[in-house]
């Protein structure tokens, strides 16, 4: 008689394991199910723990599933297939829709318009999935994917929604101070430049840097710089920069938002004119 203890696993360990273990990313995995990367890491540590053995290999900054967590994991996704079939011949069909798009665009042009949609189409379950990342469509089952196109990628497929414009702005009274004057572009050195920095499509993705290139600005020193991973903070830090704090700000332009419509209501002003750099497109897989 095997006297080992049965492990007694939770659906939401196998369903993390599962997107851990398809995508070889805690992070993506974390995405895909609206968690954080530390709580997937620790359903996967639970699991091994409950399993008595090892899962992933951490290979630098990558996973490797090991030849157990291979054949579990093959078991695993047969097991949620089978259960995902009988609920849904158990409660029929439903509409659903997922959508992907970067994470700036998610925040401060698709998330505004989201109430509006689900008030027309209650009928519908709505799944976003924010990423800085070209997301294959079909592997992350995703029906509509609105992403940013630089010129430098040129048309690519899909249908184009609306232009994309760049320019620097600030608060009146910085515009407005006599001691440092805002006439040209190298009066930027005397100010303290607001960027926002990510990473998009695997390439680092700098505001400023981007303007000054399009300007053929090279060696530019400003007085400091404060740098951001989330565009509305780069927003809000632009809207008290009214207050003394003498900062700037790079700001994006699509159709209006409220995050748009938030700063020009601080009386916003774009010393510098606006540089169109690029467009945002539907993709269908």
């Amino acid at each position: 008689m095997d006297s080992r203890r049965r492990p007694h696993l939770s659906l939401d360990l196998l369903r993390g394991f599962h997107a851990a273990g398809r995508h070889l990313s805690f992070t993506r995995a974390a995405q895909e199910l609206f968690l954080t990367q530390p709580a997937i890491s620790r359903e996967i540590r639970t699991l091994e723990e409950q399993l008595g053995t090892a899962l992933f290999h951490r290979v630098n900054r990558g996973l490797q599933l090991t030849r157990a967590g291979h054949e579990f994991h093959r078991a695993v996704d047969e097991a949620l297939r089978l259960i995902d079939e009988a609920a849904l011949g158990i409660a029929g069909p439903f509409r659903s829709l997922s959508i992907t798009t970067t994470v700036a665009l998610a925040s401060a042009w698709l998330a505004p318009r989201l109430p509006r949609f689900a008030q027309l189409h209650p009928e519908i379950d709505l799944r976003v999935v924010a990423s800085n990342d070209l997301v294959d469509l079909e592997q992350e089952q995703i029906d509509v994917a609105v992403r940013y196109r630089p010129p430098e990628m040129g048309a690519g497929a899909g249908e184009k929604l609306f232009d994309y414009e760049q320019f620097p702005v600030c608060a009146p009274a910085l515009a407005c101070d006599p001691l440092r004057p805002l006439r040209a572009p190298a009066d930027l050195s005397r100010h303290v430049l607001l960027d926002f920095e990510t990473t998009l499509y695997g390439r680092p993705w700098y505001d400023w840097t981007r303007w000054f290139g399009a300007k053929g600005i090279r060696d530019m020193k400003a007085t400091g710089s404060l740098r951001f991973s989330h565009y509305d903070q780069v927003i809000e830090a632009a809207v008290k920069s009214d207050r003394g704090r003498g900062q700037w700000c790079w700001r994006r332009r699509w159709q209006a938002t409220p995050l748009d419509q938030s700063f020009a209501r601080r009386r916003s002003r774009g010393p510098y004119g606006r540089r169109r750099r690029g467009n945002a497109r539907r993709v269908l897989p």
